[in-house]
């Protein structure tokens, strides 16, 4: 399984998937054929960030906050982050890692949450789950 989190620059993963592809190529007896029409292309991408100019300044506000956040915040947020950030962590995670422990077993949980397996909005509504129960508990 190819984890494109692991990897600090784009071009590795790319060389990465390459291989693997590679080696699948190199399994098969028959040789496999692509018309000029149906090549495979890597295409690249630019994420564009506006500010919704919500900030939030309490852990506890990310329960009202992560249900409302569109498809493309949860992206940005909780997967694009982990390329972006030191040690590959989410943003939730970064910054909760600012209040020193107290939010260490929360982001134990988070670092359980699996990005690549879920649709956006699961994804959004798996998080805001995991908010709603820890801050539920801790009032």
């Amino acid at each position: 399984m190819l984890d494109p989190t692991s990897f600090d620059r784009f071009e590795e993963m790319k060389q990465e998937l390459l291989d693997i592809i590679e080696e699948r190529l190199d399994e098969s007896e028959h040789i496999l054929w692509a018309s000029t029409d149906q090549q495979f292309y890597f295409i690249t991408s630019q994420i564009v960030v506006f500010s919704a100019r919500k900030t939030i300044v309490k852990p506890a506000e990310l329960v009202s906050v992560v249900p409302e956040m569109t498809s493309s915040s949860i992206f940005y947020h909780f997967i694009d982050a982990r390329t972006r950030t030191f040690g590959h962590l989410d943003d939730f995670r970064a910054w909760l890692y600012g209040f020193e422990d107290k939010y260490r077993d929360l982001c134990d949980i988070l670092s359980n949450v699996d990005p690549f397996f879920s649709t956006l909005p699961e994804l959004r509504q798996q998080l805001s789950n995991i908010f709603k129960d820890y801050f539920g508990k801790e009032r």
